[in-house]
This record gives structure tokens, C-alpha cells and sequence, in this order.
């Protein structure tokens, strides 16, 4: 009987002060632990991004995504290997469902706009309207 495999999308931070092959040599390990229990579907190159606030006293991090599925029992063993890695500085490993790739791959649309020129208009009416009650209180 054929399992089925869950989709998951990894985030992971890895030390700035990280050298570019070991970098290299730290994603690839990853990217291979996943290829031996599932099926990696995408990665992105590692991006040097500034953090909001220090975590483990770095203000700078490698962010890296890979996407990915997996056997959930598997998955939990990943987890735990990615917890004991102390390489992560930190990671966020989610399961996709069908409906947050339906709602990721939505466009947003954009609102429908009124004729210019009668916002226009409206609005001089308005400051009209405006100035004539500022000088009869003023008076």
C-alpha cells in the first residue's frame, strides 16, 4: 500500500557569520535529508536578511525556504533532527493544505475606483460647504 505524503514548507535561519561553502555545505545536508525521506518540489537560494530583534545574539541570518513533500511520520523525524541541528539558529516547518494554496495563489483585486472627476467635484462642494459654515461661525 502506497503512503500518502503530506506537503510541508521549511524556513530556516542559518548564522550570518556562516562561510558561503559551509552555507553550501549546511543546505545541501538538508536538502538531502529531505530527497532520502520525501520529495523535494522547490528551493530558494539562501538570502542574507537583517532580523527585527536578536535571536541568539545575531541581528543578521541566512533565511532559506525549501518546499517539500513527505510521509508524516517521517516528518516528525526531520523535525527532531532540525531541533538537535545547532547549526539553526531558528526554523518554522509547516504543513500546506490545499485550501492555504488556494488562498496564497489568489490575487488580490484591486477596488473599483468612482470617476475621478466626481470625487473631484464632491470635494470641492465639500470644502465649500465648509468654508461657508467657518465664516458664519467666525462672523
Amino acid at each position: 500500500m502506497e503512503e500518502k505524503k503530506t506537503k510541508y514548507e521549511l524556513a530556516i535561519l542559518a548564522p550570518a557569520e556562516s562561510k558561503e561553502n559551509e552555507l553550501n555545505e549546511f543546505l545541501g545536508s538538508i536538502e538531502k535529508e529531505i530527497e532520502k525521506s520525501g520529495d523535494l518540489r522547490s528551493k530558494e537560494e539562501p538570502k542574507k536578511i537583517s532580523l527585527r530583534y536578536p535571536i541568539k545574539k545575531m541581528s543578521e541570518a541566512y533565511f532559506s525556504v525549501f518546499e517539500f513533500e513527505m510521509d508524516p511520520e517521517k516528518s516528525e523525524i526531520f523535525k527532531k533532527q532540525l531541533e538537535k541541528d545547532k547549526r539553526i539558529i531558528r526554523f518554522l516547518l509547516i504543513k500546506k493544505t490545499e485550501e492555504k494554496q488556494k488562498l496564497r495563489k489568489r490575487k488580490r483585486k484591486e477596488p473599483i475606483l468612482e470617476n475621478e472627476e466626481n470625487n473631484d467635484k464632491e470635494e470641492e462642494i465639500d470644502l465649500k460647504k465648509i468654508e461657508e459654515d467657518l465664516n458664519k461661525t467666525l462672523s
